[in-house]
């Protein structure tokens, strides 16, 4: 379907020229997000991730306090004070002084050294695949949107390809040297074209918005300079450890 109005064939040309204007101005976008080893050290920075390693924290201090022994416990005790006749006043009070000691006999300290060891270590497997989870998320997430990236890249060079074609037809067209449906056909290329552009201009902010909440960044990432998509997977994996520290 043409995107001009039904009228002579010059003024055709002319309002295709302005549609075709239209059709070619798409604004710049440019904001490059971190490098992803960069992104992977926020996210498990982020308090959604740190959780893991907070649970982590407690496990280590509940392993250190059941290796102590327990202490020892002091009593005071005061009987026959503020009595009757002769035990009137404090003259007659009798005051004992206890201390007792838990000896923790047959094992208990080990045993529950023991408890606290297992659950210290489940806590470490557990913060292990969260930050293992958190990696791949982000990893599938950065992936995603640099080919969104790409995509709307490649949709912006064919939107100019088919804006100049169809320049070029419809300056045919002016000059009679191609038919009117030559320079209608110019238009609705054109046209597809730019409705290319803005689904893939959508999957790329969609893209984008995902890692910046993946990110846990107050800042919108908007796009991406350095290639994940381009790196090997073992360099990718040796490098995406680094900044997470020992796991």
């Amino acid at each position: 379907m043409s995107l001009s109005p039904p009228c002579r064939p010059p003024r055709a040309v002319g309002c295709a020229f302005a549609v075709l204007a239209l059709a070619a101005g798409f604004p710049a976008w440019a904001d490059p997000a971190p490098a992803f080893e960069q992104l992977l050290t926020q996210a498990l920075t982020a308090p959604a991730a740190a959780e893991a390693d907070a649970d982590l924290a407690a496990a280590e201090g509940r392993l250190a306090q059941a290796g102590v022994r327990p202490n020892p416990e002091l009593g005071l005790e005061v009987e026959n004070i503020l009595g009757r006749g002769p035990f009137q006043g404090v003259d007659g009070a009798e005051t004992t002084l206890t201390v007792s000691q838990d000896l923790e006999l047959w094992g208990r300290r080990g045993a529950r050294v023991g408890v606290a060891q297992s659950e210290r270590e489940a806590a470490r497997w557990r913060r292990d695949a969260s930050r293992l989870q958190v990696a791949a998320a982000l990893a599938v997430a950065y992936a995603e949107a640099e080919a969104a990236q790409r995509r709307y890249a490649l949709a912006e060079e064919a939107l100019e390809l088919a804006v100049a074609d169809a320049r070029a037809a419809l300056i045919l067209v002016e000059e009679g040297r191609e038919p009117l449906l030559r320079g209608i056909q110019g238009e609705s290329e054109a046209a597809a074209a730019r409705a290319a552009l803005d689904e893939a201009r959508a999957e790329r902010d969609a893209a984008f918005a995902e890692l910046t909440a993946l990110a846990g960044g107050q800042t919108p990432l908007t796009s991406v300079e350095s290639s994940l998509l381009d790196r090997s997977p073992t360099a990718s994996v040796g490098q995406g450890r680094q900044p997470a520290g020992p796991l």
